[in-house]
């Protein structure tokens, strides 16, 4: 029988204002397993039930925010291109939905974020990264692709002609490179990416909720964006900010 450490585990702790989804995997560098993704799947469902303001993805053990697929998993795998497909399908589908809620994304990587990890990374709207850690799309290297909706993220976030030099090099870049590229936003001291992401997301989360998630909305291409801004004009947190009573 399989044993957790081996097994892995995503965790949800909404003991904050915000919700953390933790990968705890840390003897395969928090590298995704099935039971990660399954994990991940109902985190997901919690998080639709009852979005909260904002999230942080980060990785435990501070070697590795995450390493991608288990590479033992993948070598075992290698002629099950259906079961591959699969995964990537299932893994596309909740990253997007992850994507669709209303709510702050903050990532923060301490160690490497490699392959799946750095597709998983890119979900966040603000990517900390500690100034000793790694970012790669390796993928190119090891005769593949990304299949986590990662390569669309990608273009999405540095342009066409850098992320394709960046997936053609499928190079480990230190902090101050990704920063420079455009992958990360904020460049912390070693371990110190989480403390600096819960320290950003606690002066937003002090904002009100409604406003945050019309920031949201708006850069998920929200076509209401007067309609929001008509709801919210002089309710309870435009009158306290304007030193108004309601």
């Amino acid at each position: 029988m399989e044993t957790a450490s081996r097994r892995g585990r995503i965790r949800l702790d909404r003991s904050r204002p915000w919700a953390e989804l933790v990968l705890d995997h840390p003897a395969r560098r928090n590298a995704m397993t099935p039971a990660m993704v399954d994990d991940l799947e109902r985190a997901v469902e919690a998080l639709e039930a009852q979005p909260p303001p904002a999230t942080l993805w980060w990785g435990e053990g501070g070697r590795s925010f995450c390493a991608g697929s288990d590479l033992r998993r993948v070598r075992a795998g290698l002629d099950e291109r259906g079961a591959a497909l699969a995964v990537c399908v299932r893994m596309r589908a909740l990253l997007s939905r992850v994507e669709a809620l209303p709510t702050l994304r903050a990532v923060a990587i301490e160690g490497a974020a490699v392959g799946g990890g750095a597709e998983l990374a890119l979900v966040g709207h603000r990517i900390f990264m500690a100034s000793d850690a790694v970012f790669g799309f390796l993928h190119a290297g090891l005769g593949v692709s990304p299949g986590w909706g990662g390569g669309a993220r990608l273009v999405e976030r540095v342009g066409e002609r850098r992320a394709v030099v960046i997936l053609a090099e499928a190079a480990r870049l230190g902090a101050d490179a990704a920063a420079t590229a455009g992958l990360v936003d904020v460049v912390c001291p070693p371990g110190a990416a989480v403390e600096a992401a819960r320290t950003w997301l606690s002066a937003r989360c002090a904002l009100a909720p409604e406003a945050l998630a019309a920031a949201v909305a708006i850069g998920q291409g929200s076509a209401d964006e007067a309609e929001r801004f008509a709801a919210l004009w002089g309710g309870p947190a435009h009158r306290r900010a304007l030193g108004e009573s309601s």
